[in-house]
């Protein structure tokens, strides 16, 4: 019963976050096919939220692009193009007084290429752009109770005193504002309503990033949507105790077996004393 009601929870704070931050334009990551997650040359399968007539571009680490076109229900499937590194989903929606742009970086294997993520990053994707400063790679990862940092920019510079808006999928919503730089930084909620001992059990959530800017009577608005995990001091605390506890055990065997010895090594002694 307590593990259904856990489920529930997790599900009642998908919905609400689905229907409420996610009003515009973003990306979501869709379920792998069983079997293949976990393979280095897996697809990565993403769907566009609210993207209708929307034109989809792929980036890839050396700055390529290629146009993508999502089925009827907003969904791409990205195959492996043989470059290691950071590429990047572009969705760009435009009407008479608005452009809207979602952005999604995502990593993929391949062999390895000289190209610097961060020319990636920093290469324009909109005029108006969240940029992550830095994109995690490698194993490092956004990480709940960690701080993240970003800085928004329009037409290449920053932005000072811009709101940005972060939503998470576990049902936070906070408001920040740049500095001067155009900077900002952001300590992520720890909000995982369920969590396991076992890092590998601990799905990562989606955050969405939001802003918008007015210029010259145009509105700008843009999302970053990317994953974040679990705070590792939820399972390593766990796994610590489970340490020390199987340590006290290790310590507790070993000074019994010693006792033992001694005990026998006495009563042998007394044993030939009492023989002879």
């Amino acid at each position: 019963m307590k593990h259904l009601r856990g489920q529930l929870v997790v599900m009642a704070l998908i919905c609400g976050w689905a229907a409420s931050a996610h009003a515009a334009m973003h990306w979501q990551p869709a379920p792998h096919k069983e079997g293949i997650m976990h393979m280095r040359n897996a697809p990565e399968v993403f769907r566009l939220i609210d993207g209708k007539d929307a034109r989809v571009t792929l980036m890839s680490p050396d700055l390529s692009t290629v146009s993508i076109h999502p089925d009827v229900s907003g969904q791409v499937t990205i195959k492996p193009d043989g470059m290691e590194y950071f590429h990047v989903l572009i969705a760009r929606h435009d009407t008479a007084d608005t452009s809207t742009t979602a952005i999604q970086y995502f990593h993929s294997f391949g062999r390895p290429t000289s190209v610097s993520p961060s020319l990636l990053v920093n290469s324009a994707k909109s005029e108006l752009e969240i940029i992550p400063d830095p994109l995690p790679r490698e194993h490092w990862q956004y990480r709940a109770a960690h701080r993240a940092k970003f800085i928004i920019r329009f037409k290449g510079k920053p932005l000072a005193n811009q709101v940005v808006e972060l939503t998470t999928e576990n049902g936070s919503r906070q408001a920040i504002k740049t500095n001067a730089s155009g900077r900002l930084a952001i300590t992520l909620p720890d909000d995982f309503p369920i969590t396991h001992a076992d890092y590998r059990h601990n799905q990562p959530a989606e955050l969405l990033l939001d802003t918008t800017y007015t210029f010259n009577g145009h509105r700008y608005r843009t999302l970053l949507s990317a994953p974040y995990i679990v705070n590792s001091a939820h399972w390593q605390s766990f796994s610590g105790g489970l340490l020390v506890a199987g340590g006290g055990m290790l310590m507790g065997g070993l000074m019994s077996w010693r006792l033992a010895r001694r005990r026998k090594a006495v009563e042998t002694k007394t044993r030939k004393r009492e023989q002879s």
